[in-house]
């Protein structure tokens, strides 16, 4: 029984950011759907490009600023202090 306690309170915990991923997914369907009916095929492919492109650069610039953040928190954790 502890277990499932366990699971339930972990499960419970994570309901917030399950619900946030559902409430993204209907936000950026309702995205497409709106610009399939008032704005055709075309504006559809021309989100779809421009999305891909924000995507692409936003993950490029969180991971060269994990890397540094990462590396710094490495050479603290070694004891490195600069002057």
């Amino acid at each position: 029984m502890a277990r499932f306690t366990h699971i339930w309170t972990t499960g419970r915990e994570s309901i917030v950011f399950t619900l946030m991923a559902i409430a993204t997914i209907v936000y950026n369907k309702a995205n497409i759907f709106f610009l399939q009916k008032f704005g055709g095929a075309a504006q559809v492919a021309q989100y779809s490009v421009t999305w891909e492109m924000v995507d692409g650069i936003s993950c490029l610039t969180s991971n060269l600023l994990l890397k540094k953040m990462s590396f710094s928190l490495s050479l603290w954790a070694l004891g490195y202090r600069p002057n």
